[in-house]
């Protein structure tokens, strides 16, 4: 049983919190937690601190064969003060997180790029200079063309 006497919270109640780490299972490699590091400050009245956390299963199959089970979380929050005037409150303050569990399972492989990867988009990049190159080569020639009233290439004959 909860008991919350409003006499306590009168002048107001620090809900200030900061979340250093939060994780659902084991770490994944380039796992980014969206909450770790999150700091909220109260600096005055009584505040209702809700997280919303979306959980998604995770397995990730790493390049070596290692199966890993975790779980990835997406969050959004929301954050109202209580406190109407001194000794009346509208809510509960206090920090409150609402989980929902996704029915699907995502599964992450880790693959390694063959070499040959590398050859095709070296190929790619030097092709594409190239083509460039030549698009503005084609764009000062006809400018310089119109402009001097000549064509690149043929001699004017005296």
């Amino acid at each position: 049983v909860h008991e919350f006497n409003m006499m306590d919270v009168s002048d107001g109640f620090n809900t200030s919190h900061e979340i250093h780490e939060i994780t659902f299972g084991d770490h994944l490699p380039g796992l980014i937690s969206p909450l770790d590091g999150t700091r909220k400050i109260v600096k005055h009245g009584a505040f209702m601190f809700h997280y919303y956390v979306k959980l998604v299963p995770t397995m990730f199959t790493s390049r070596d064969g290692w199966d890993i089970y975790s779980n990835q979380y997406s969050a959004t929050d929301s954050a109202r003060n209580v406190q109407v005037r001194s000794g009346e409150l509208s809510g509960l303050p206090g920090v409150f997180f609402v989980y929902d569990f996704s029915p699907f399972l995502m599964r992450k492989t880790e693959l390694v790029k063959p070499w040959s990867y590398i050859f095709t988009s070296s190929c790619a990049i030097i092709g594409g200079v190239f083509s460039i190159a030549k698009l503005v080569e084609l764009a000062i020639t006809g400018f310089i063309g119109r402009l001097f009233s000549c064509h690149p290439g043929i001699v004017s004959k005296v």
